[in-house]
């Protein structure tokens, strides 16, 4: 599934600690935006993305008025900048979090984890909860050399971008943008 294109740029500067706690004074300089993600049964809740880089790595933050067992989060890279996430030369990351397993992929002529052909895993994520939501953090190098596999940027450069959140039981998909 390709959501459709959106004109909506975040940007910000910064490092997180990727411990899967969304602190204020951490994400303070990040881009950040609200939007609704749908629940299994219906219902709505709300969810916030963060997303901010330092000189070397990507950080994404989500919280989620949520707290079921399974919830994963995956952010979808147009790295060959041809408008589609699914093409040759693109990347995707992820995060579950009940197994804490995070994913780095990459699209030849479908998706599939870098470490299968040669790539490395450098995706790191975390989670925690409080009384109403689920916090997730993620990090990825915006250029760390495994060329064919990841993204390859420099700081303030532009990386055309969707998240997909999936909530469980199965399989309720929410994008942003």
């Amino acid at each position: 599934i390709v959501p459709p294109a959106s004109a909506q740029t975040l940007s910000g500067w910064g490092t997180a600690v990727i411990d899967g706690v969304i602190e204020n004074e951490e994400w303070i300089d990040a881009g950040a935006a609200l939007f609704l993600v749908d629940e299994p049964g219906g219902e709505s809740a709300l969810a916030g993305i963060y997303v901010m880089n330092d000189a070397t790595n990507l950080c994404l933050g989500f919280t989620i008025g949520y707290k079921e067992d399974l919830i994963d989060v995956s952010a979808q890279f147009d790295a060959s900048g041809d408008g589609d996430t699914l093409t040759a030369g693109d990347d995707a990351i992820g995060f579950t979090t009940t197994s804490g397993a995070v994913r780095d992929l990459y699209y030849a002529s479908s998706p599939d984890f870098d470490t299968n052909y040669g790539g490395t895993l450098d995706v790191v994520g975390a989670t925690s909860t409080t009384e109403f939501t689920t916090e997730i953090e993620i990090s990825h190098p915006l250029d760390g050399g495994d060329g064919g596999h990841d993204i390859a940027v420099g700081p303030g450069e532009p990386l055309p971008f969707y998240a997909m959140i999936r909530l469980a039981p199965c399989c309720t998909d929410s994008f942003y943008p």
